[in-house]
């Protein structure tokens, strides 16, 4: 090869690699600089010639490429739920072949190739772009489809992550690489702001609360994708959180009283079930050995009077300190069932210390503190017999409500009297009704404005009976000074 074409063909790798970066490869030579360019003319150009290879990346529509998926594929039935759409294609690959006599004399030997072009579609390029979608009709099309949707999801993910976006919650710009989407959604949010609502729906036990922020979305977050994120302990307690709530939906599931086990309800309705490691057999309402339909299950106020009673001729401190543990479960179980109500849906005890009747539990149902089914919303009390509010909570916000006004009407007397004495006068509170007062002059024995009440301003001490002399007994040289500048 003529030394001018072999340096016309260095400086064009040169320039090749300066424009595509990446996307251009000297097969066979490795990164093309200009120090590799001096060393190829120092020992002569390769034998078969050079040869490069470019990646020409296919721009496609905002909106993507439609595939048309034919009737008898595997692939038919995703195609029909929804419509299978490629936004980013595998780039066309162009392997160059530059003889002896390139530039000056002879071209170089193309070839073109891409997964998603045939034989005869290479050749002819702009057709094959156009008739795209009857590539799926073709022998091993489904492949080919499959790759592109794979090639396009992975490019797609890759442009996210390469990008800068801003999280939906903290508003702050981040990296995509820094970001986390929910399972079934677009909207994305950063890591930091996915960890601490992760880390309080998990630590309240709230799983289902946990997703989407987008008030217009809440899809769910995947277990797998946030657990990353939180501490060994928190990620243990949530696949624990989730196996305790799934077999809680479970409605012929129940835990062993004994060992807390869970286990299976036999069929039938009999209400008895077996644990399958200590093998109790146990009623299923109230979690005492089994005692068939024909009794009827104790209470826990039935059960703590007949074990005090037992307990009268027992003098055995052992067997005593036994039946006293008995006696405070017993006597848990009577409190809780008198202040609480058991969710529908996995029985969890909740107790509603204010506000409405429509209760959460941590399971994520929702039902009336009142009727106690479970609702879907606000509806039950518009058109049930339940009401929202019992008259007892309308009177305790009432009340709520006047004592945080007469609170502000006080803060708004004081500071419209700080502005009128200005910022350098003495007041003192009231210790009767904590109403603030100025003090006149150096005088000291003060009377309150709202409640008429006598006080000593240095000590704050109520003068009870004033006027009948209290007021002189206590200022005095052995108490306070009834006058004074401070």
């Amino acid at each position: 090869m003529p030394e001018r074409d072999c340096r016309l063909q260095v400086e064009e790798a040169l320039a090749l690699q300066a424009i595509l970066g990446p996307d251009f490869e000297a097969l066979g030579e490795g990164e093309v600089t200009a120090e590799a360019g001096e060393a190829l003319l120092a020992r002569g150009p390769p034998a078969g010639g050079a040869r490069w290879r470019i990646k020409v990346r296919v721009e496609l529509p905002v909106d993507g490429l439609a595939l048309q998926v034919g009737r008898g594929s595997t692939i038919a039935a995703a195609a029909a739920s929804a419509p299978l759409t490629v936004k980013h294609l595998p780039p066309l690959r162009l392997d160059l072949a530059c003889p002896a006599g390139y530039p000056a004399t002879d071209p170089p030997r193309a070839t073109l190739a891409a997964p998603w072009l045939g034989a005869a579609q290479a050749a002819a390029l702009q057709a094959a772009l156009a008739a795209f979608a009857d590539l799926a009709q073709g022998e091993g099309a489904e492949d080919v489809l499959l790759a592109l949707l794979r090639y396009s999801a992975a490019r797609e993910y890759q442009l996210w992550q390469e990008g800068m976006w801003t999280c939906g919650v903290c508003l702050e710009e981040v990296a995509g690489a820094q970001c986390l989407r929910p399972a079934e959604c677009a909207h994305f949010f950063c890591r930091g702001c996915v960890r601490g609502q992760a880390a309080v729906h998990v630590a309240e036990g709230a799983l289902d609360a946990l997703r989407c922020p987008n008030p217009q979305c809440r899809a769910p977050f995947l277990r797998e994708r946030v657990a990353g994120l939180l501490g060994p302990e928190a990620a243990e307690r949530w696949e624990r959180l989730e196996l305790d709530q799934g077999l809680a939906r479970m409605p012929d599931v129940v835990h062993c009283p004994h060992c807390s086990t869970p286990t299976i309800e036999d069929g039938g309705s009999d209400n008895c079930a077996q644990c399958p490691k200590c093998l109790f057999a146990f009623c299923t309402l109230c979690n005492e050995s089994w005692h068939g339909r024909s009794t009827q299950c104790v209470s826990a106020e039935l059960k703590l009077a007949l074990l005090r009673q037992r307990m009268t001729g027992v003098r055995d401190k052992s067997q005593m300190a036994e039946l006293r543990k008995r006696e405070q479960e017993y006597c848990s179980l009577a409190h809780i069932k008198g202040i609480s109500k058991q969710c529908p849906s996995c029985g969890m005890a909740i107790q509603k210390m204010e506000g409405c009747n429509k209760v959460t539990c941590s399971c994520g149902t929702f039902f009336c503190w009142k009727c106690n089914r479970a609702i879907a919303g606000y509806s039950h009390f518009r058109d049930g017999d339940c009401l929202l509010f019992d008259d007892g909570e309308l009177a305790r916000q009432a009340a709520l409500w006047n004592v945080q006004f007469a609170r502000m009407m006080a803060e708004a007397r004081n500071n419209a009297q700080r502005e009128v004495l200005g910022n350098d006068a003495r007041i003192a509170a009231c210790p009767a009704c904590g109403q603030h007062n100025a003090k006149a002059d150096n005088n000291n024995h003060m009377r309150c404005w709202a409640c008429n009440a006598y006080f000593c301003y240095l000590c704050r001490k109520l003068l009870r009976g004033a006027k009948a002399g209290a007021g002189g007994r206590h200022f005095s040289h052995k108490g306070c000074r009834q006058h004074s500048s401070d």
